[in-house]
């Protein structure tokens, strides 16, 4: 007979998750694998500055049945992971607060919906953010799995937590796609014989074996797969590229070179 499994699915319902249209969006990378994508002349765009987008998901999540709340479990490991790049980031609340204040909401709204809906950010939109001079780069991240499976107590098997994500990088001086990359990570718990008496992986006492609970069969916490997907990001993410600093304006002007000395 085939392990019986309780898996978790899931219905937005919080305001800061985003639930993705079921468009034809990249699906995450294989475990082990990357799909990963930097333009070849990356430094040349001098990205210095990010705003940051919010986070979407392309799978429901019914918040009632996570112990913490999903956007805060993977905005924390993102965050993370991208700290130490060396650029400026702005976070996705401030980030739209910006682009408001400076008459560009409409341009952040579009650039909302097409992330949701297609997993691609628009070139019309993009632009219309640098040119309010916000950022000079947009981060964009999709969650494409967000799945938990456990197992009953009487049945062989292992449980098993997956988080897989999407995370692209715009550049809105020109549109362009600058990097992206996705990640798949899993984890499981101990196996499950009920025949043997024993759960594999789990210590038993001087007085018998643990008991067989749902707990002691739990795979890891979402918040531990998405470290593991904050170790990939972190290791993936381009570095801020150094730029030579620009003259004031108005500075002093260089030495002529050709200039006569005086008489």
């Amino acid at each position: 007979m085939l392990p019986v499994r309780h898996q978790v699915i899931v219905a937005a319902l919080a305001v800061p998750v985003i639930l993705a249209a079921l468009a034809p969006v990249a699906p995450a990378a294989k475990k082990g694998k990357t799909e990963r994508f930097l333009h070849k002349d990356y430094a040349s765009f001098e990205v210095q500055s990010i705003g940051v987008m919010p986070l979407a998901f392309l799978v429901q999540v019914n918040l009632r049945e996570q112990e913490e709340d999903p956007v805060e479990v993977v905005r924390r490991q993102v965050e993370r992971a991208i700290r130490p790049s060396g650029y400026k980031f702005t976070d996705a609340r401030s980030f739209q607060t910006a682009a408001k204040t400076a008459g560009a909401a409409g341009a952040w709204s579009a650039l909302d919906a097409k992330w949701r809906t297609s997993g691609e950010l628009d070139s019309t939109s993009l632009k219309a953010l640098g040119a309010a001079k916000l950022a000079d780069a947009i981060l964009a991240g999709m969650v494409t799995t967000w799945n938990r499976m456990t197992i009953d107590p009487g049945v062989a098997g292992q449980s098993i937590t997956e988080v897989g994500m999407v995370t692209a990088l715009y550049s809105t001086r020109t549109g362009e796609l600058l990097w992206r990359d996705s990640y798949l990570e899993k984890g499981e718990g101990p196996y499950n014989n009920p025949g043997s008496g024993y759960v594999t992986g789990v210590q038993g006492s001087s007085l018998g074996n643990t008991a067989r609970t749902s707990t002691a069969l739990d795979p890891p916490s979402y918040d531990e797969i998405m470290q593991k997907v904050g170790k990939r990001l972190e290791k993936t993410f381009p570095p801020a590229p150094k730029v030579a600093p620009k003259p004031a304006p108005g500075g002093p002007a260089a030495p002529d070179s050709a200039a006569k000395p005086a008489s």
